[in-house]
C-alpha cells in the first residue's frame, strides 16, 4: 500500500510540472513575451502538448520553461516594476 502511495505522488509531481509552467506563462501578456523575443502561443502549445501526450517530456519541457523563458519573463517583469 505505502508504495502504491509513493509512486501516486511521484506522478502528481511529474504532472504539475507542465501545468505549473502553463499556467506561468498565461500570466503574461503577449507583449511582455515579445519583449523578451518569445512566442507565447509556440511556448504554451509546446507546454500542452508535451505534458498532455509525452509524459517525462512534458515534465522535462516545464522544467525547461522555468529554467528559461520563465526566468527571461520574471525578470522582465521586475525590471519594469521596480
Amino acid at each position: 500500500m505505502a508504495v502504491e502511495g509513493v509512486y501516486i505522488f511521484v506522478w502528481l509531481l511529474l504532472a504539475l510540472a507542465p501545468l505549473a509552467a502553463f499556467i506561468d506563462g498565461l500570466r503574461y501578456s503577449t507583449e511582455e513575451w515579445q519583449a523578451v523575443g518569445n512566442s507565447k502561443g509556440t511556448w504554451l502549445a509546446m507546454i500542452a502538448l508535451t505534458g498532455l501526450f509525452c509524459g517525462f517530456i512534458g515534465t522535462g519541457m516545464g522544467i525547461f520553461y522555468f529554467a528559461t523563458a520563465g526566468r527571461q519573463m520574471s525578470r522582465t517583469r521586475k525590471a519594469a516594476e521596480g
